[in-house]
């Protein structure tokens, strides 16, 4: 049985905190939407100067006028959800000829600037590897580099855009302070060596060394509080639906059927001779991309159908993170990532309310994160989040105190639904856009405890 507790502006499932961690726990309730315990750097103060949005006779202050331009507001507040860089594919191939992956050339650091770094839960508790770093040690490939396992060149990558993130926030926008400060910044990665070291080597993008910051502490969480990636095995309805879904994919993806057919005749595979498995685009897609970034021969046959690959995995992954129909689709999405949302929002309010918040939360996470994200927000592009992929969520405060919101995508604006101009939509547009998605810990704990049919589905989370 869960014990529940709410430990944070979102509070927490599993007594998981999934936003903040810090010893202070201050108990706060100003609002409806105010979780009940809210963990918040030392130091915090609570903000008292904010102007309602509302005049006495509930109009929106400033209707009619023209909106304010960017350069006119306040930055309050950032954050940043970021793919791992580029790493090992995640399954060996058997029917497919294997490369080498030399384990001493593909692995370890580039010769730049590091930090140093713990990690811990939410509640400052040790936490050990879970179930899929376990699975991936367990596959090596030729030359000993194990399955999903953060490369050289990923390191590069996220590495770069850690100075990017560095350019905007600090050197340009001045939000937080040239070396790491742990009242400023906040860092969460789901528990993969992967998704790690990215945040390790994206904090080494912004800060150097930081041999003259504060202590890095990344928090992370147990596999079955997680919350910064559809949580397939530990949700139990989402379990369902993807288990549903996955059947029906061959029929409900136009053309799927035929083109795979004539793939595995040009590749020679034989279900046969796999446990009578079709093949799988999302596994071969894998391989393929993962051998790209790291200028591994990939064979002529599988790129001569690349176009055709890429499509159908992207439909394949996108159905199993955010189903298919409208109805179930918001019912997929909401357990694909309504938490995540839900802290989203949360911390945006927080950062409004109070001076003494974080001025950037980073979370280190997958490409199935990001996906189901991108759909929910009606920005997906129909392409797979490429590694070191960034979407970013920036909240603004104008002189009325009115607060606005900015979202960008691989460093694009992107224009929401509603939004009242190019650039930024307000945050009450925002709220009501993302209103029937964001699920509080009680909600979401009570849409996915639902009795399962055959016990657990065994296997990983699409796109893990």
């Amino acid at each position: 049985m869960w014990k529940w507790k709410s430990i944070g502006a979102l509070g927490t499932f599993a007594g998981s905190t999934y936003f903040v961690a810090d010893s202070r726990l201050v108990h706060a309730k100003s609002s409806p939407e105010q979780a009940d315990y809210i963990s918040m750097p030392p130091g915090m103060t609570t903000r008292t100067h904010l102007q309602p949005a509302f005049d006495t006779h509930g109009a929106i202050r400033g209707e009619g006028m023209a909106r304010p331009e960017l350069a006119e507001m306040q930055l309050r507040h950032v954050q940043v959800f970021f793919r791992h860089g580029a790493r090992t594919p995640l399954r060996i191939l058997t029917w497919m000829d294997q490369p080498e992956w030399p384990k001493d050339k593909i692995l370890g650091d580039p010769p730049l600037p590091a930090v140093t770094y713990t990690t811990t839960d939410v509640h400052g508790q040790l936490v050990p590897s879970g179930p899929y770093e376990a699975m991936y040690q367990k596959i090596i490939f030729k030359g000993g580099t194990p399955a999903g396992q953060l490369t050289k060149t990923g390191k590069e990558q996220v590495y770069e855009l850690g100075r990017r993130i560095r350019g905007d926030y600090i050197e340009k926008r001045h939000l937080i302070a040239p070396t790491f400060n742990a009242s400023e910044v906040y860092v969460r990665s789901t528990n993969m060596m992967r998704t790690i070291e990215s945040a390790r080597w994206l904090l080494s993008g912004i800060f150097g060394h930081n041999k003259r910051g504060d202590k890095i502490i990344i928090h992370t969480e147990p596999a079955e509080r997680e919350i910064l990636y559809p949580n397939h095995s530990f949700c139990r309805q989402l379990k369902l639906f993807n288990k549903k879904l996955f059947k029906e994919l061959d029929a409900s993806i136009p053309g799927l059927r035929e083109d795979r057919a004539q793939l595995q005749r040009l590749l020679e595979y034989s279900e046969e001779a796999n446990n009578k498995q079709k093949l799988n685009y999302v596994d071969l897609r894998d391989e393929i991309i993962a051998r790209q970034a790291h200028g591994i021969t990939v064979p002529e046959k599988a790129l001569t159908m690349m176009n055709s690959i890429e499509l159908y995995a992207v439909r394949m992954l996108t159905s199993m993170v955010s189903g298919s129909g409208r109805k179930i689709r918001k019912e997929i999405l909401r357990l694909a990532c309504g938490p995540v949302i839900h802290m989203i929002r949360d911390n945006m309010d927080m950062s409004l309310r109070n001076d003494g918040f974080y001025k950037l939360n980073l979370y280190a996470c997958h490409d199935s994160t990001l996906m189901a994200l991108l759909v929910t927000f009606g920005i997906f592009d129909g392409k797979w989040p490429p590694f070191a992929a960034d979407l970013v969520f920036e909240t603004y405060e104008d002189k009325y105190g009115d607060a606005w919101v900015r979202v960008m995508y691989l460093g694009d604006v992107q224009k929401l639904s509603n939004a009242e101009t190019d650039e930024v939509i307000s945050m009450d547009s925002f709220k009501a856009l993302i209103g029937t998605y964001a699920v509080s810990p009680d909600k979401y704990k009570e849409e996915c405890e639902v009795e399962a049919d055959d016990g657990e589905v065994e296997g990983r989370s699409p796109g893990l």
